[in-house]
């Protein structure tokens, strides 16, 4: 698979039974890793959407009720609102990192040939969390503001589609990882806004087949929190797939200069702890 994806630039189906594959192999990684970091990031989405629900159910209220709100009230609500979709842009530009680089190295030792050693993949994306932190805050911001216009918003979605990969297999800080990704999605940004469609549609139809399983149970936080949980396997499978995407075109364009000496770090990382 490695001289595969090194050796020339690899299709869209291709690149899906590669990250399958590789998915499979670095299940037991990637089953750590929903358990000790998407579970707890599961019960934070789930008190979120409480928040998101009480607000909805204050505004129909007002609406059955047919009862006009003041300025404050009107207010107060907006403001509630926007914390709420500020918390869950937290999660996905801060938390879930975490899970995202962990299951991206895992994949990246295992072409290399070294198998990932139990959580050491997680333990070393937390130590990039401040690298993470501060890229995310430019990411976030910027994505944050664009999105209120759509098209600006999906734009720079897509260019900075690698960012995450450009951080954890690369060691880019900041705007350089921001830019190192624009770079790999220019003159192929119709290419890549496919790629993420199809695996974003690939993706809600691995979740729609896991909530099937979920039916039986009772309607409630359990139910919520693990359905939740669990959807983080798909996140798991994306993941491995916009890995291989990412060192095939790393590969095509910049050669493998950059990967050999991440790979030594992460070496010494692993040493280390």
């Amino acid at each position: 698979m490695k001289d595969l994806i090194y050796g020339r630039e690899l299709r869209l189906m291709e690149i899906t039974a590669i990250g399958f594959r590789l998915f499979v192999d670095n299940i037991k990684t990637i089953l750590k890793g929903v358990f000790l970091i998407c579970l707890p990031i599961s019960i934070l989405v789930y008190l979120i959407q409480l928040r998101v629900l009480n607000v909805y159910e204050i505004l129909d209220a007002i609406s059955q009720a047919q009862t006009s709100i003041s300025d404050g009230e009107l207010m107060a609500l907006s403001k509630q609102m926007g914390l709420n979709n500020l918390l869950t842009l937290g999660i996905s530009v801060f938390l879930e990192p975490i899970f995202v680089i962990g299951v991206m190295k895992a994949v990246k030792q295992s072409l290399d040939g070294r198998k990932a050693k139990g959580i050491a993949v997680y333990n070393a994306a937390l130590l990039q969390e401040g690298n993470v932190v501060k890229t995310g805050l430019i990411y976030g911001g910027c994505l944050f503001i664009s999105s209120l216009l759509i098209f600006p918003g999906i734009y720079l979605m897509v260019i900075w589609y690698f960012y995450l990969c450009c951080i954890g297999l690369l060691g880019k800080k900041g705007g350089y990882a921001l830019a190192h990704s624009r770079d790999m999605v220019q003159g192929r940004w119709w290419r890549t806004f496919g790629f993420l469609l199809f695996l974003s549609i690939l993706g809600m139809g691995w979740n729609s087949i896991l909530q099937m399983f979920f039916i039986v149970l009772p309607q409630g936080v359990v139910r919520d929190v693990l359905f939740t949980c669990v959807t983080y396997f798909t996140q798991g499978y994306m993941t491995c797939c916009m890995t291989v995407l990412f060192l095939n075109r790393e590969a095509g364009l910049f050669g493998l200069e950059g990967l050999a000496e991440k790979s030594d770090a992460e070496i010494a990382e692993n040493k280390s702890e």
